[in-house]
């Protein structure tokens, strides 16, 4: 993996040997030994270790324990992080240290009296190390807080957890100090990555300025959105996963704040970054170079930069919304990728992990707004994703469905006199995304409503209890499964149940009995009561015991004689 230095002056790189080299990113020539590896625990300012704050700390002295996965600068220059195979966190700080005239130099490079003189320099100093999760990290990064003005640095791992490092408590004697609690942030999906989103590129704005962006033609959405968060101070943290989602947590709760469908062409993404703000002089330098006038640049749309673990990069226009114009990609190598770097304006860096090469791609900005412009407004680009798409016979059907949860709302017995309007209870919002073939779990659906309802509380102080068709629309196609549940995935839920509560069940394997079957849906997980369990069985297949007690249960026989899927190998039945 490789970083850059938030000046410029300096880059990093770790590899396999699990030692990083410190260059210099105009000569390429090491500024100092390397960190980490055999030479990195010696000398040269390195030789303070500090005890990690976890658990097995005696195994987690001495630098990075396996091949460098990720390396992370602190905006400020001061702070290096690294990840490493082995699920280890290293840190190193820019500090002054006593050097002896002599280190790593030969004798007879030395003058008269020299050996003895010790001098002052800058040095990456080694900190120390943890292991923050209980599998690998899959994710790092840094920022400054927006309101404290000191440095944070949060990692993300394969145990579906988010660890934030305390990083003021961080010291040679301290050593690294993980903050507690750890918070869980998925419950079927594993994160792959993660970044900082800064919150006036966030794009969660009031419910007034969405919907009046929503209604301004090509273009006004995103404005409306960019001036309802210009005054948020809240940090966010995007996480993907391997259920091609983007999620926005909230940077001190780590609360979901909003889920997106990843784009489609990226496949399983394990990069993700944000394009850092050009200053002044590299915007001046940069409108030069184009042509463009002094204006050009202002107002120009964050960017979020992610890659691939193979070929792919690509960015995607802030604030996160779903729209699947706003984003763009290239086959960036022809295999595996080591790096995905975002640099300072429109640059960013791949790094090629089989090809040994590395790429600088520059992005465009004004184009990526075009196409997000020329794919439409309001509900348009999400219609686009739904079969048959806004003239289609599903989104007449989820019309249907609007119209008709209005009604439950009202109560569906209800001789009063109806009242019509253009938003449907938030209460109603599970069961319309159920009704259309999406089946969230009750975490799931809590985190949907939540996220309408705290959508721009941060900005008017106020919750929302309703949603709109257009809203419900793009919350459906953001929330819907990238892959549909088939009987692979049955069969995989019944191996876990049966494995754990009916080892001998059956000739078949992975088959469950129906007794046990129905008592693990009744007390694990979210369990169900015996009256939503019945009321289930009975309209799906009209009785509470369709298998019968004692019968052993197959993915085939949930799949189709229970949940009522279709059958593709069955013949069709006679007169059809």
């Amino acid at each position: 993996d490789g970083a850059g230095g938030s000046d410029g002056a300096d880059g990093g790189s770790g590899g396999a040997p699990g030692y990083i080299r410190l260059v210099d990113a105009d000569s390429l020539e090491d500024t100092q030994a390397p960190l980490g590896g055999r030479r990195g625990l010696r000398g040269g300012g390195l030789q303070t270790q500090a005890s990690a704050q976890s658990a097995g700390a005696s195994s987690l002295d001495g630098g990075p324990a396996g091949a460098i996965t990720a390396l992370r600068f602190s905006a400020d220059g001061q702070w290096l992080a690294s990840t490493d195979s082995a699920g280890v966190l290293c840190l190193w700080r820019h500090s002054r240290v006593s050097v002896r005239a002599d280190e790593g130099r030969k004798e007879w490079q030395l003058g008269a009296g020299e050996a003895d003189e010790v001098h002052e320099e800058l040095r990456w100093v080694y900190v120390g190390r943890a292991r923050p999760h209980t599998g690998d990290i899959v994710g790092i990064d840094w920022t400054t807080d927006p309101t404290e003005g000191h440095a944070r640095l949060v990692t993300v791992g394969s145990d579906r957890r988010v660890a934030e490092i305390d990083v003021l408590s961080c010291s040679a004697d301290a050593g690294v100090v993980v903050g507690r609690p750890r918070v869980r942030i998925e419950h079927t999906a594993t994160p792959t990555a993660c970044c900082w989103v800064h919150p006036s590129e966030a794009g969660i704005g009031g419910a007034a300025a969405q919907q009046q962006g929503a209604s301004g033609g090509p273009g006004g959405s995103a404005a409306a959105e960019a001036a309802a968060t210009a005054q948020s101070t809240e940090l966010l943290l995007a996480t993907a996963s391997d259920e091609m989602k983007l999620r926005l947590f909230s940077g001190g709760t780590k609360t979901c704040r909003r889920t997106v469908a990843a784009p489609e062409f990226a496949g399983a993404i394990a990069f993700l970054g944000t394009l850092r703000s050009e200053g002044p002089a590299e915007a001046a330098r940069r409108r030069a170079e184009s042509g463009a006038a002094a204006g050009a640049a202002d107002g120009a749309p964050g960017v979020m930069v992610f890659g691939a673990a193979e070929r792919s990069a690509g960015v995607v226009m802030l604030p996160l919304d779903g729209n699947p114009n706003a984003s763009a990609g290239v086959l960036a190598h022809p295999g595996q990728m080591a790096a995905v770097l975002s640099v300072v304006g429109d640059r960013v860096v791949t790094v090629g992990g089989d090809d040994g090469t590395l790429a600088v791609w520059r992005v465009s900005r004004g184009r990526l707004a075009e196409l997000r412009q020329a794919g439409g407004s309001d509900m348009e680009p999400f219609l686009a994703t739904l079969p048959g798409g806004g003239s289609g016979a599903f989104f007449q059907e989820l019309c249907d469905f609007f119209a008709y949860a209005q009604m439950r709302s009202q109560g569906e017995e209800s001789t009063q006199p109806r009242r019509t309007g253009d938003t449907l209870p938030l209460s109603e919002l599970p069961s319309l995304v159920r009704a259309l073939g999406v089946f969230p779990t009750e975490a799931e659906a809590e985190a949907l409503c939540t996220e309408v309802r705290f959508g721009g509380f941060g900005e008017s102080g106020k919750t929302r209890e309703e949603v709109d068709l257009a809203e419900a629309v793009r919350l459906f196609v953001n929330h819907r499964p990238a892959m549909g549940v088939g009987k692979g995935a049955l069969a995989d839920a019944l191996a876990i149940i049966s494995k754990h509560t009916d080892p001998s069940a059956g000739r078949e394997p992975g088959a469950v009995r129906w007794g046990r079957l129905r008592r693990a849906l009744a007390t694990s997980g979210e369990p169900m009561t015996e009256a939503e369990l019945d009321e289930c069985l009975l309209t799906l297949t009209g009785s509470r015991a369709p298998l019968g007690a004692d019968a052993p249960v197959t993915a085939e026989d949930l799949a189709f004689r229970v949940l009522g899927f279709v059958d593709p190998e069955a013949p069709d039945e006679p007169g059809v």
